[in-house]
Parts: C-alpha cells; sequence; structure tokens
C-alpha cells in the first residue's frame, strides 16, 4: 500500500503525489517502444498547416485493468482509495499512453497525425484540407473521450513548436529561446573554467 507526499511545486503551490516506488519496483518495465522523435520532426516538414494538442491529465484518461486498480491502493486518514484510471507516477503510464494513442489514432499516424506520448499534432499538405482533418480527428477523439487542455492548443498554424523544435511548411530550426544561452556563453578563458564545464 502506497502513502500520500506533499510536494512543493514551482509556483509555491502544495501538489498531493502517491509514492508508487515500491510498486514501480517489482513491476517489469513494459517494453513497448516510444516513437523516434527525430523522426517525427522530420515528418512534421512540408505541412502548410498544423495544429498542436497536448493531452489533459495525460495518462487519467486510460482506465486501469480492473485485476490491477488494487496495486494502486494508498492510505488516507478517512479510509483506503486505489485508481481506476491510470495514475501519473506509474513506471509504465508513458508507453501505455502511447500504445493507446497508435491504437486509437492507427490510421492517421505518419500521415495526418503524429503523436508523442500527450502531444498530438494534427498536420495538412494543403491548408484548405486542415479543417476535414482536425474534424476527423476530433470525431475520433470524441469516440475515445480523449480530451486534450486548450490552454496548451495551438490549432491551424503555419508554424508552430513541436518537441522543442520549430517546424514550419519548408523547415525545422532549433528554437532560439532554448539555445539563446548556449549561443551567449563567453568561451573559457583558462584551464579551470573548461574543466568546470
Amino acid at each position: 500500500m502506497a502513502n500520500i507526499v506533499s510536494v512543493l511545486k514551482k509556483n509555491k503551490k502544495i501538489q498531493i503525489c502517491i509514492d508508487y516506488h515500491d510498486l514501480n519496483t517489482v513491476r517489469p518495465k513494459d517494453e513497448f517502444p516510444l516513437l523516434i522523435m527525430d523522426v517525427m520532426i522530420n515528418d512534421m516538414c512540408g505541412f502548410e498547416r498544423m495544429s498542436f494538442m497536448d493531452g489533459f491529465l495525460e495518462f487519467n484518461q486510460i482506465k486501469m485493468y480492473p485485476r490491477d486498480e488494487r496495486h494502486t491502493s494508498f492510505r488516507t486518514l478517512l479510509e483506503v482509495y486505489c485508481y481506476t484510471l491510470i495514475p501519473f507516477s506509474l513506471k509504465n503510464g508513458g508507453s501505455t499512453y502511447q500504445h493507446a494513442m497508435n491504437v486509437i489514432f492507427h490510421e492517421h499516424i505518419r500521415k495526418t497525425v503524429a503523436c508523442y506520448i500527450d502531444d498530438v499534432s494534427v498536420k495538412s499538405r494543403n491548408k484548405g484540407d486542415h479543417l476535414a482533418d482536425l474534424k476527423r480527428v476530433f470525431n475520433i477523439m470524441q469516440a475515445h473521450q480523449l480530451k486534450m487542455n486548450p490552454i496548451n492548443s495551438l490549432l491551424g498554424e503555419a508554424n508552430s513548436k513541436f518537441l522543442r523544435f520549430v517546424v514550419t511548411s519548408k523547415r525545422i530550426h532549433l528554437d532560439p529561446k532554448k539555445v539563446g544561452a548556449i549561443q551567449e556563453m563567453q568561451p573559457p578563458r583558462n584551464l579551470k573554467e573548461l574543466r568546470g564545464l
């Protein structure tokens, strides 16, 4: 049985988490492979319109196998509870979510849809097709009760950030905000500074 742990977030709010360290230690690792990010990023180039969406509450959208729910039990002052949806801190949450996305969008992967865990993008070669492509994907999401976070989503973009890269219809390049600190860094002036890098 897992314990509750309180964690102070960057925004100074307290988040309640369940410590599944012991469970994660004894559970076998799911060897379902995550997609190769370089291939996904290259596949984004050459599209006139793109939409980028972020899964709402990530793994919490996938139901636990009923027989495994008891393994997620945790104790509170009042009672013992367990999850019926996959909690965030389980070891195989990412691979399970990726597998679910591959099944849900299997007909459209690498054609008009790219999924990397909870990041879903819809891409259209011609900007005039984008609304139809989005509607098709939204219908699939609705059929599977898959929810996206509207705050972290961008629809109908000619260029945008995807997996830390800036993607346009013609090229892919690094996000200037991510490489700015490296470009502004002064070269080492002596051996001691060089060893410090």
